[in-house]
Protein backbone atom coordinates (compact mmCIF):
# COMPACT_ATOMS: atom_id res chain seq x y z
CA UNK A 1 0.00 0.00 0.00
CA UNK A 2 2.56 2.33 0.43
CA UNK A 3 4.01 2.08 -2.66
CA UNK A 4 0.72 2.93 -4.24
CA UNK A 5 1.26 6.63 -4.73
CA UNK A 6 4.64 6.21 -6.30
CA UNK A 7 2.99 3.53 -8.85
CA UNK A 8 0.30 5.50 -9.66
CA UNK A 9 2.10 8.38 -10.20
CA UNK A 10 4.79 6.28 -12.79
CA UNK A 11 1.72 5.44 -14.68
CA UNK A 12 0.23 8.43 -14.74
CA UNK A 13 3.56 10.17 -16.49
CA UNK A 14 4.13 7.45 -18.44
CA UNK A 15 0.50 7.55 -19.87
CA UNK A 16 0.99 11.24 -20.33
CA UNK A 17 4.64 10.59 -22.16
CA UNK A 18 2.36 8.38 -24.65
CA UNK A 19 -0.41 10.93 -25.37
CA UNK A 20 2.99 13.87 -25.53
CA UNK A 21 5.24 11.34 -28.22
CA UNK A 22 2.51 10.18 -30.13
CA UNK A 23 0.83 13.49 -30.68
CA UNK A 24 4.19 15.66 -31.69
CA UNK A 25 6.45 13.53 -33.27
CA UNK A 26 5.43 13.21 -37.00
CA UNK A 27 6.88 10.07 -38.02
CA UNK A 28 4.88 8.41 -35.43
CA UNK A 29 1.75 10.27 -36.10
CA UNK A 30 1.36 9.16 -39.69
CA UNK A 31 -0.62 5.87 -38.83
CA UNK A 32 -4.29 5.50 -37.97
CA UNK A 33 -2.81 2.70 -35.50
CA UNK A 34 -1.37 5.59 -33.31
CA UNK A 35 -4.85 7.42 -32.45
CA UNK A 36 -6.13 3.89 -31.17
CA UNK A 37 -2.79 4.31 -28.79
CA UNK A 38 -3.66 7.46 -27.84
CA UNK A 39 -6.72 6.57 -26.89
CA UNK A 40 -6.01 3.71 -24.57
CA UNK A 41 -3.33 6.06 -23.25
CA UNK A 42 -6.39 8.11 -22.33
CA UNK A 43 -8.67 6.36 -21.17
CA UNK A 44 -6.19 4.70 -18.89
CA UNK A 45 -5.68 7.75 -17.62
CA UNK A 46 -9.27 8.15 -16.29
CA UNK A 47 -8.90 4.85 -14.87
CA UNK A 48 -5.98 5.36 -12.83
CA UNK A 49 -7.13 9.04 -12.12
CA UNK A 50 -10.40 8.73 -11.16
CA UNK A 51 -10.10 4.99 -9.29
CA UNK A 52 -7.00 4.81 -7.58
CA UNK A 53 -6.51 9.03 -6.64
CA UNK A 54 -9.73 9.14 -4.26
CA UNK A 55 -8.10 5.31 -2.31
CA UNK A 56 -4.07 7.85 -2.11
CA UNK A 57 -6.05 10.82 -0.63
CA UNK A 58 -7.87 9.01 1.71
CA UNK A 59 -4.27 6.76 2.79
CA UNK A 60 -2.42 10.16 2.54
CA UNK A 61 -4.88 12.68 4.43
CA UNK A 62 -7.70 10.60 6.43
CA UNK A 63 -10.07 12.57 3.70
CA UNK A 64 -12.30 9.90 2.03
CA UNK A 65 -14.12 11.76 -1.15
CA UNK A 66 -16.44 9.20 -1.20
CA UNK A 67 -17.76 9.74 1.84
CA UNK A 68 -17.92 13.85 1.62
CA UNK A 69 -19.67 14.40 -1.91
CA UNK A 70 -22.54 12.11 -3.40
CA UNK A 71 -21.64 13.41 -6.76
CA UNK A 72 -18.09 12.41 -6.47
CA UNK A 73 -19.35 9.07 -5.46
CA UNK A 74 -21.37 8.69 -8.17
CA UNK A 75 -19.16 9.80 -11.09
CA UNK A 76 -16.11 7.85 -9.45
CA UNK A 77 -17.59 4.12 -10.39
CA UNK A 78 -18.51 5.26 -13.91
CA UNK A 79 -15.22 6.91 -15.12
CA UNK A 80 -13.45 4.34 -13.65
CA UNK A 81 -15.14 1.60 -15.43
CA UNK A 82 -15.94 3.29 -18.25
CA UNK A 83 -11.97 4.53 -18.57
CA UNK A 84 -11.02 0.60 -17.96
CA UNK A 85 -13.08 -0.68 -20.74
CA UNK A 86 -12.30 1.88 -22.92
CA UNK A 87 -9.07 1.90 -22.63
CA UNK A 88 -8.34 -2.26 -23.20
CA UNK A 89 -11.02 -1.81 -25.92
CA UNK A 90 -8.65 0.44 -27.90
CA UNK A 91 -5.82 -1.43 -27.55
CA UNK A 92 -7.64 -4.43 -28.51
CA UNK A 93 -8.30 -2.13 -31.96
CA UNK A 94 -4.80 -1.02 -31.88
CA UNK A 95 -3.97 -4.93 -32.34
CA UNK A 96 -6.08 -5.53 -34.96
CA UNK A 97 -5.30 -2.42 -36.83
CA UNK A 98 -1.51 -3.96 -36.73
CA UNK A 99 -2.66 -7.25 -37.55
CA UNK A 100 -4.99 -5.41 -41.11
CA UNK A 101 -1.82 -3.58 -41.84
CA UNK A 102 0.86 -6.19 -42.15
CA UNK A 103 -1.69 -8.52 -44.11
CA UNK A 104 -0.90 -8.73 -47.96
CA UNK A 105 -3.86 -7.60 -49.08
CA UNK A 106 -3.97 -3.83 -50.38
CA UNK A 107 -7.72 -4.27 -49.43
CA UNK A 108 -7.56 -4.80 -45.91
CA UNK A 109 -4.32 -2.55 -45.32
CA UNK A 110 -6.37 0.42 -46.09
CA UNK A 111 -8.93 -0.74 -44.44
CA UNK A 112 -8.83 1.36 -41.27
CA UNK A 113 -7.92 5.17 -42.10
CA UNK A 114 -7.15 7.54 -40.07
CA UNK A 115 -10.81 9.24 -39.94
CA UNK A 116 -12.12 5.64 -39.77
CA UNK A 117 -9.59 5.68 -36.72
CA UNK A 118 -11.04 8.63 -34.88
CA UNK A 119 -14.78 7.73 -35.64
CA UNK A 120 -14.28 4.07 -34.01
CA UNK A 121 -12.71 5.77 -31.01
CA UNK A 122 -15.39 8.16 -30.08
CA UNK A 123 -18.16 5.76 -30.64
CA UNK A 124 -15.94 3.82 -28.13
CA UNK A 125 -16.01 6.25 -25.76
CA UNK A 126 -19.64 6.97 -26.24
CA UNK A 127 -20.75 3.32 -25.94
CA UNK A 128 -18.70 2.58 -22.77
CA UNK A 129 -20.31 5.81 -21.00
CA UNK A 130 -23.52 4.99 -22.56
CA UNK A 131 -22.97 1.06 -21.05
CA UNK A 132 -22.29 2.19 -17.38
CA UNK A 133 -24.80 4.88 -17.26
CA UNK A 134 -26.62 3.01 -14.46
CA UNK A 135 -24.00 2.80 -12.04
CA UNK A 136 -24.27 6.72 -11.33
CA UNK A 137 -28.44 6.73 -11.63
CA UNK A 138 -28.70 3.66 -9.26
CA UNK A 139 -25.65 3.53 -7.38
CA UNK A 140 -26.64 4.89 -3.84
CA UNK A 141 -23.64 3.61 -0.96
CA UNK A 142 -23.34 6.89 -0.05
CA UNK A 143 -22.78 7.80 3.62
CA UNK A 144 -22.62 11.38 4.51
CA UNK A 145 -19.24 11.87 6.87
CA UNK A 146 -20.74 13.38 9.95
CA UNK A 147 -22.51 9.92 10.50
CA UNK A 148 -19.50 8.64 9.76
CA UNK A 149 -17.05 10.03 11.93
Amino acid sequence: MRYLPIDVGNRTIGNICNCFVFINISPLNKHSNVLFIISTSIGSLLFINTGLWTIIIRILTGIDLMNRSLFWCKINGWLTYSGGCFSFMCNCFAGLCQCLILLPNIKWQRLITRTRAKLISILTDIIYLLIFIPIPIYYTNFQSSTLTR
